[in-house]
């Protein structure tokens, strides 16, 4: 069955696992389900969701609950939650869970996210949504002799790759409602 990793960012910038969360249908899918149910019900989300432009991806900036738009985003490609940042998750996750009875996979991310939040070393956390999808957050390294990758694998480094963005610092969450 597929799951959901689940990451942490430590101080020298490599991305580390920190678990992994089983059924990946009931981490992203479910909040998009539950989303598209709320706000475009009898739409074919199945449909939207292959669209980039879609008007379901633009919800993350419309007028809904913030704890919405912030569990939304954990959901996007490449996204990164700072140390800072992760109670603020937390209470997203659990007010999503509390209108959302069953909850998906949410407290087990949950636990995850409360098992690194004192971590010293933690920079960030960040989500491969399912293991059915390479991980963003491992590369392909390059021989020193010749320069082409190999088929060895590193963790992804923020201090030498690039890609990734940090959820808190691209949406005002402070001024919605």
């Amino acid at each position: 069955m597929s799951y959901t990793e689940m990451f942490a960012v430590v101080k020298n910038g490599d991305v580390v696992s920190i678990g992994d969360v089983h059924n990946a249908f009931r981490g992203a899918m479910f909040i998009w389900h539950k989303l598209a149910e709320k706000y475009f019900p009898g739409n074919n989300l199945m449909i939207d969701l292959g669209q980039e432009g879609s008007d379901f991806w633009k919800l993350i900036n419309k007028d809904i609950p913030v704890h919405e738009k912030i569990v939304f985003g954990s959901t996007f490609d490449k996204v990164m939650v700072k140390s800072e940042n992760i109670q603020r998750l937390i209470d997203a996750m659990d007010q999503f869970i509390k209108e959302n009875p069953d909850g998906g996979n949410l407290d087990e991310q949950i636990r995850l996210l409360k098992s690194v939040i004192e971590d010293d070393d933690l920079i960030a956390v960040c989500w491969n949504q399912t293991s059915v999808c390479g991980s963003p957050w491992r590369r392909y390294i390059e021989c020193e002799h010749c320069g082409n990758e190999t088929d060895d694998l590193r963790s992804y480094n923020i201090h030498k790759d690039s890609g990734h963005w940090f959820l808190f610092e691209e949406f005002d969450f402070e001024n919605n409602s």
